[in-house]
């Protein structure tokens, strides 16, 4: 018992050594540099979704989960998005896949919703400091036109925040439309 103690025990230090900073390294022998920036996202996380309405608002407060992996040997970062009801049952899901794009130095992402959202449109990005920037033009379902950028902030051991922006004045005003701060790793079920 105790040994089983001790080796969670380098498992827990290892998991949280792994999200402490941006690493410097490719997480794989050969994957692109740009790979790293998620790196202290990699895991299984607890989380809080904010979602504000067009008047800023508080519209929906959920928990979720957010699994975040490598795929293809870092050269691409996949993660898995779970919003949950009061009870915990799963909600709503979706996914998204990022590419580095090293001709651009920059990061490509598309996120696609499991019920019925479909695909949104390609978020390109890099690194800036310890922060990840993300930023697209996009538009409403009814061609509206508006712009949207995310930022994954706040990147420390177990923890990080990301926020989405949108503007639909073409960048002069930006408002917070929704956020989700990690709280901390997944507990762990037997």
């Amino acid at each position: 018992m105790m040994r089983l103690v001790q080796f969670n025990s380098v498992l827990i230090a290892l998991y949280f050594i792994s999200l402490n900073t941006f690493a410097a390294e490719p997480p794989f022998p050969g994957a692109p540099n740009g790979a790293a920036a998620f790196s202290p996202m990699i895991g299984d996380h607890s989380c809080t979704m904010t979602y504000r309405g067009e008047d800023g608002e508080l519209t929906v407060k959920s928990d979720c989960r957010w699994h975040w992996y490598y795929k293809f040997e870092g050269h691409m970062v996949q993660d898995d998005f779970y919003m949950l009801d009061d009870a915990g049952k799963v909600i709503w899901t979706g996914s998204t896949l990022r590419t580095w794009e090293p001709s651009e130095d920059r990061w490509n992402n598309m996120f696609l919703g499991s019920h019925g959202t479909g695909f949104g449109r390609m978020f390109h990005g890099k690194p800036v400091e310890d922060e990840v920037h993300l930023e697209v033009d996009d538009e409403d379902p009814d061609g509206t036109p508006h712009k949207n950028r995310i930022y994954f902030y706040e990147v420390e051991a177990g923890k990080f925040r990301w926020r989405q922006e949108r503007s639909d004045e073409n960048g002069e005003n930006w408002k917070v439309w929704v956020t989700v701060d990690i709280n901390g790793p997944m507990a762990q079920t037997e």
